[in-house]
């Protein structure tokens, strides 16, 4: 008699699962999208080179090369500094749109890649979400050309600075 009540009961739950999944396959789908950003140069060999205290600071300056904090670059991509113009374009609540974006370091052959990050969104329109991620990648390069060209010019100030300083030392 346990037999058979396991059997049912088993079967019971197995067909239930599957008709749910198939409503909610069928009904409710969640559409998953993703684009990958290069946060890091490639090519430069800056990373590599050696430190040489006398010349590193105007170095990185000059050259414009810096070291990513990677936690704190996907919290601020998640900011609603960043999200808030797409969350009123869509009438979509800051919160609940941070929640849909995930971003995570990029994985190649089963290792984190340098330098890479992967952004994904989960939606349940294909249109809306398609039309979010081109929203965001727009919005990501500008951050990023606005934050490097706030930097040169920072640089370039701080050069400007010290240049007579470092003409009386020569």
């Amino acid at each position: 008699r346990r037999k058979k009540i396991i059997f049912f009961a088993s079967s019971f739950i197995f067909i239930l699962s599957g008709v749910v999944t198939a409503y909610l396959r069928i009904f409710n789908p969640v559409y998953k999208g993703s684009f990958t950003l290069l946060i890091n140069d490639p090519i430069s060999s800056s990373s590599k080179r050696e430190v040489n205290i006398d010349k590193s600071l105007f170095e990185d300056l000059a050259l414009n090369s810096t070291d990513n904090d990677i936690p704190t670059l996907i919290t601020f991509l998640k900011s609603p500094f960043l999200l808030n113009p797409i969350a009123n374009n869509y009438d979509i609540p800051i919160d609940v749109l941070s929640r849909m974006i995930s971003i995570n370091r990029a994985r190649i052959d089963r290792e984190f890649a340098e330098g890479i990050l992967k952004v994904n969104i989960q939606i349940n329109s294909r249109q809306k979400g398609q039309n979010i991620l081109s929203d965001l990648t727009e919005v990501y390069l500008q951050a990023a050309l606005n934050q490097k060209q706030q930097k040169i010019n920072d640089g370039l100030l701080f050069l400007n600075k010290q240049a007579p300083s470092i003409q009386e030392k020569t």
